[in-house]
């Protein structure tokens, strides 16, 4: 995936949603890659603070079908992420394991790859 079109402001926008982040976060601590539906429970886990063993189908639907249509699409979009939707499976990537995507949105510092954006 190319990405040396993304500006600052666009890893901004993708990274307001707080879902993304806590994909970003779980998915750092991967060394594999790891099944949508597995990610799905992380999100539900962290966003609800119910333990995995209590996850129900019923919680993971939605969050799958979200992490599908939007959040994964714009991750992957932007090099955080490989997502192979045929498999069902994504990791992060370096560009995600360096920090780039780490801090605050808002923040005015950024890490060095993208301090030349606009």
């Amino acid at each position: 995936m190319a990405t040396e079109g993304v500006s600052k402001r666009m890893v901004r926008r993708a990274l307001e949603a707080p879902r993304r982040r806590l994909v970003l976060d779980y998915l750092t601590g991967c060394e594999e890659p790891v099944s949508v539906e597995e990610l799905a429970v992380g999100v539900v886990v962290e966003e609800t603070g119910a333990s995995p063993e209590r996850v129900t189908p019923e919680q993971c639907g939605p969050v799958r079908i979200s992490l599908e249509r939007s959040h994964l699409p714009a991750l992957h979009g932007l090099g955080f992420v490989d997502w192979d939707s045929r498999a069902g499976t994504v990791q992060s990537t370096t560009r995600a394991d360096d920090g780039e995507a780490d801090g605050e949105v808002g923040e005015s510092e950024w890490p060095p790859a993208l301090a030349n954006d606009d």
